[in-house]
This record gives structure tokens, sequence and C-alpha cells, in this order.
């Protein structure tokens, strides 16, 4: 990404996300089924694969940080197109 894409992406994601999941009625709830169930999966894990579960779960933030950062990158060359018709 460009410098001023970087910047403009690291705002949204300071400024304007969170408003725009909390309109999404089914988020929190979601969020909150997912944390519960982990919890009730880590207690049931032993310390090794609780490790691995960790692993997993970063490598999924990372994927799902660099689905966001491509998504963004779509949406502001969409926009950059409709601005120039």
């Amino acid at each position: 990404m460009t410098d001023l894409m970087e910047a403009l992406f690291t705002y949204a994601q300071e400024h304007s996300v969170a408003p725009l999941l909390a309109e999404e009625g089914a988020y929190r709830s979601s969020i909150c089924c997912a944390e519960r169930q982990e919890e009730q999966l880590r207690a049931a894990l032993d310390e090794q694969t609780s490790a691995r579960l960790d692993a997993l779960l970063r490598e999924q933030d990372l994927a799902r940080w660099i689905e966001e950062r491509a998504a963004f990158r779509a949406g502001f060359r969409m926009a950059l197109e409709l601005a120039r018709s």
C-alpha cells in the first residue's frame, strides 16, 4: 500500500470500523459465543495442544488482517475509479 493508503487504512481501523461493526446486530453475539467456545476448548486442552491452538489463532489473525488490507485496497481502487467516471 502507498503511504496515503496506509494512513487511511489505519485511520479507518481506529475510527470507523468499530461503529460499523456495532451496526451489525449479530457481530457482538458472535464474538461472545466464539469467546465462550474458546474458553471451553482451552479448558479441555493440555499445555502442548493449547500452544498449538495459540499458533493457529495467530496465523488466522494474520490472515484476517491481510484480508482486511486487501479489502480496503479494493474499496480504495473502486472509489478512485468511480471518482474518475
